[in-house]
């Protein structure tokens, strides 16, 4: 009888399939989405500055309103069209300390 799986193989299958998940502490945080040129620049006076960056290319991030940290975005695409709002954003700080956005909404 011919073996359907390598106990190796499948292992390391399983492993790259349970670490490209987006576990991690689930948060709800508001905050400005500045970008990764501007650092903590943030506010509606830098809300042009925050879209031009991000169309030219520079990443968004989320500047929390609770205490001022800055994260980096790990899904882009998912905060772009939104780069220099304010917003809540429900997701995930992943263990490299990257935030994985799973819901966004400007507050305004």
């Amino acid at each position: 009888m011919k073996k359907l799986f390598n106990v190796p193989v499948f292992q390391a299958l399983a492993l790259a399939v349970s670490s490209s998940g987006t576990s991690g502490k689930h948060v709800a945080m508001k905050g400005w989405l500045g970008d990764s040129r501007c650092g903590s620049k943030r506010g509606p006076e830098h809300a042009a500055c925050a879209k031009n960056c991000a169309r030219m290319g520079e990443k968004v991030t989320l500047i929390d309103d609770a205490n001022g940290k800055i994260y980096k975005v790990r899904n882009q695409a998912a905060v772009r069209s939104l780069a220099g709002e304010h917003v809540l954003i429900e997701g995930a700080i992943l263990s490299d300390g990257s935030l994985h956005v799973e819901k966004v909404a400007a507050t305004r």
